[in-house]
């Protein structure tokens, strides 16, 4: 009589003809794995490599689609725009406008306004992805070529508004007027003024005049409350700046002539002061 000993499959009879050490499949190469094994007790399993998963047969390995975000196998991709599956992995790309970060995965908005001022001659404009260009006030974009920019004639226009003559200047106009005219303060009107050279002579003539008036005014009260005696007040209205004509002098009445103040009629100062003060300005 005798007997011998006997392993279970995934195991092999030892050197001792009594133990049953595990055979290691992977490293024998007695699998069909297609990518990787690992040994385990009398056993072995296929494994994977990143981005492909088991197939049914336990055997072979599949492509994960990583940019399909509804794979049942928990692998997602990063790209924040554009991804490309390839077989095992994937790719990000970005849409036009923008560019890849270091992480492969992000797409940044490329500044182009930060880079020769985006191409455009005078103003650039971020836009998200992309840029655009415009002008400044008084220009216009060119027809063909819209990061150029030309100039706009006002002046073809109905003048530019100007009464008289129109000037056009880089990216605006100016209105002038002709001899013995001034610009209005609206910029575009001329004012007209027949007996001065200029509207500055005739403001500071009317300005003296108005200063000479109130000094007659009061020349008319000092009289009235017979502060002074006798006809020795004289007032000189001096237009000879404005006019190029002799100084004039204007003397007061004589105070038999002051206008009669009535006591019974309420306070009529003001109108003696006026009927004085016209009464010399006439003399």
């Amino acid at each position: 009589g005798s007997y011998y000993c006997t392993c279970p499959s995934g195991y092999r009879l030892g050197t001792d003809n009594h133990t049953c050490p595990d055979i290691d499949e992977c490293l024998e190469g007695l699998t069909s794995c297609r990518q990787g094994c690992t040994n385990t007790a009398g056993s072995f399993q296929c494994t994977c490599e990143l981005g492909y998963y088991l197939a049914s047969d336990q055997y072979s390995c599949l492509d994960i689609n990583e940019c399909d975000r509804s794979n049942p196998h928990k692998v997602t991709q990063c790209c924040n725009q554009n991804c490309a599956n390839t077989l095992g992995s994937f790719t990000c790309s970005c849409r036009q406008g923008f560019m890849l970060d270091d992480d492969n995965c992000t797409c940044n908005d490329i500044r182009e306004c930060s880079r020769n001022n985006g191409g455009c001659q005078q103003i650039c404009v971020e836009l998200q992805g992309s840029h655009r260009c415009a002008c400044r006030p008084g220009y216009t974009q060119h027809r063909f070529n819209p990061r150029q920019c030309n100039d706009i004639n006002e002046c073809q226009s109905n003048n530019g508004g100007c009464q008289q003559t129109c000037q056009n200047t880089a990216g605006s106009y100016q209105c002038s007027c002709g001899p013995l005219h001034k610009l209005g303060p609206d910029g575009k009107s001329c004012l007209h003024c027949p007996s001065c050279q200029s509207f500055t002579a005739m403001e500071q003539m009317m300005q003296s005049l108005s200063q000479q008036v109130n000094q007659l005014r009061e020349e008319v009260r000092i009289l009235r409350n017979g502060e002074r005696k006798g006809n020795t007040s004289f007032v000189e209205i001096n237009t000879s700046s404005t006019t190029g004509s002799t100084p004039s002098v204007i003397t007061p009445l004589p105070p038999t002539e002051l206008p009669s103040t009535n006591q019974g009629s309420g306070d009529t100062g003001d109108d003696d002061e006026d009927n004085y003060v016209k009464a010399m300005l006439e003399s």
